[in-house]
């Protein structure tokens, strides 16, 4: 099969066509994170998947232990760093400490093709 060659007047003229779809395109998908961000629910339509994710959960080690009872200043001091900073994950898991609030980051919608 012969490789078919394109000028340079062509092939700038397609590169323009490519800008002008992706960027409707883009709108496209920015209209469809939107809809699905606000709506908290993915979507699949044809080939099309706009995937919800409600954001990673962020735990909050130091309030729960500070609030526990049995935590003391003297326990605090056993996970405490050198540099004065207390590794608050490591000290609830060691106290067992199960009730640790947490968030959720960012929440976010990807949008691909099958």
């Amino acid at each position: 099969m012969k490789e078919q060659r394109m000028d340079a007047s062509k092939l700038a003229s397609l590169m323009l066509h490519w800008e002008r779809t992706q960027l409707k395109a883009n709108g496209l998908k920015a209209i469809i994170e939107k809809v699905v961000l606000e709506s908290g629910v993915s979507r699949e339509v044809g080939n099309v998947v706009a995937k919800y994710n409600a954001g990673r959960r962020t735990f909050d080690y130091k309030t729960a232990a500070v609030s526990n009872p049995n935590v003391t200043g003297e326990t605090i001091l056993l996970y405490t760093k050198t540099s004065t900073s207390v590794d608050w994950r490591k000290l609830c898991k060691d106290r067992k400490i199960a009730n640790v609030p947490f968030g959720r980051g960012k929440p976010s919608v990807s949008v691909r093709l099958k």
